[in-house]
């Protein structure tokens, strides 16, 4: 199967974000959670479905965009840890993505703009969280 060079090349983007040093008890009663920290997000990624279908949709399946959603997650906070995935504050980083996920692929007109959309916003994600780094080290010193 020819996967299409643009998808080919967000399907191996890696995410650089600084480092965080967020604690917090983890949760452990939320059914998403356990899923996410399995690794299966497919079992607790809500996609949005668009209001209206548009004839590219249907070259993009559903487990590329939990694939991209999980971009969007890493992106934000990237937890070398599954264990924090449990945290009730992940969950609802996934809810977000989903959202941000679906807003894009409600709005693109085709499949390229949609990676364009989402690779544009990924790179608005890191280049925020890196500011947000430089001016907390900055703070501390």
């Amino acid at each position: 199967m020819d996967i299409p060079v643009e998808e080919e090349l967000l399907k191996n983007l890696t995410l650089n974000s600084p480092e965080t040093d967020i604690q917090a008890p983890l949760v452990t009663s939320q059914p998403a959670a356990a899923a996410i920290s399995n690794g299966n997000l497919s079992a607790s990624v809500p996609l949005l479905m668009p209001s209206m279908k548009k004839s590219w949709h249907e070259h993009v399946s559903q487990d590329l965009r939990i694939h991209l959603v999980h971009k969007l997650v890493q992106a934000i906070f990237p937890a070398p840890d599954p264990a924090v995935l449990l945290d009730i504050r992940s969950v609802n980083l996934v809810a977000y993505s989903c959202e941000v996920e679906g807003n894009i692929y409600e709005s693109a007109n085709s499949r390229v703009e949609y990676y364009q959309l989402l690779a544009e916003k990924i790179y608005n994600i890191q280049k925020e969280m890196e500011e947000r780094r430089r001016s907390k080290c900055q703070s501390r010193s």
